[in-house]
């Protein structure tokens, strides 16, 4: 299920970046499609890391995983918003790449992650 998470949110970055690129070239048809499948890889990626917590012995290592995951999709969600409605959102991004950071490091360095 590891992979899955993986997959899932390898995706997610992915298609914010194309979703963000679309909104920056006013194609708001194509990015508001792009954005409905991101929202539904936010699902996937939320299933997946829920069902990896419950896997294993819930550590606070885990809870703030989790607790960083959710507050990354808040913030890839936002910045997605902002530009969309064509909102200034330039500090937004300094906090949504520090979540997106710290979220990632800290999930390689949980047990199911990669040692380094």
């Amino acid at each position: 299920m590891t992979h899955w998470h993986i997959a899932a949110w390898i995706l997610a970055v992915i298609l914010f970046f194309a979703v963000y690129v679309l909104y920056k070239k006013g194609r708001m048809k194509s990015a508001a499609v792009l954005h409905g499948i991101l929202r539904l890889d936010y699902l996937l990626v939320l299933a997946s890391g829920f069902y990896l917590v419950a896997s294993v012995s819930i550590t606070f290592g885990h809870l703030m995983k989790a607790a960083l995951g959710i507050l990354t999709i808040g913030f890839l969600e936002i910045v997605a918003v902002h530009k969309k409605k064509g909102e200034s959102y330039k500090p937004l991004w300094i906090f949504c790449l520090a979540v997106l950071g710290g979220t990632i490091l800290l999930g390689l360095y949980l047990p199911l992650g990669i040692r380094f």
